[in-house]
């Protein structure tokens, strides 16, 4: 776990943030992506360093690899983008679309790895969105004629 100086300095302590893999995780399967992120409060405003996971059309974060605090279904709506929240926090993105009425701003440790968080985040939702599309397709298709 980041000790607070390098919280409060905006960096994420990170173990190159694995992809598929690495991670002792609980799921059934391996991770898209996992690693330290440093995530703003939302009532607080306060940085702490989380461990995030993105696998299974979900988002966890917590205290740690074992400890989940809490999981954010990552739907069509789901959105990362790059942000300008401070000039400390250089490689700061944001996600909306995951809890209604919150943006979580969320901190990497690199410019290479925030847009892995936000391409990975958005390709998800990408994937719900287009199943969704089909199997809202498939509920409406027109039934085969009798004969």
């Amino acid at each position: 776990m980041a000790d607070n100086n390098e919280a409060a300095d905006g960096n994420a302590k990170t173990s190159a943030s694995q992809v598929a893999g690495g991670a002792s995780s609980q799921r059934d399967s391996a991770p898209i992506k996992s690693g330290w992120l440093v995530k703003r409060g939302s009532k607080f405003k306060t940085w702490r360093t989380r461990w995030f996971e993105l696998s299974n059309g979900e988002l966890t974060y917590g205290k740690t690899q074992s400890e989940i605090i809490r999981t954010l279904p990552v739907t069509a709506r789901a959105r990362a983008s790059k942000s300008d929240v401070s000039a400390k926090r250089q490689f700061s993105f944001e996600l909306s679309g995951v809890q209604a009425d919150r943006t979580f701003v969320l901190v990497a440790d690199s410019a290479e790895e925030r847009d892995d968080w936000i391409a990975a985040i958005n390709q998800l939702g990408k994937a719900s969105a287009a199943a969704a599309g089909e199997s809202s397709a498939a509920g409406t298709a027109p039934a085969a004629a009798a004969t």
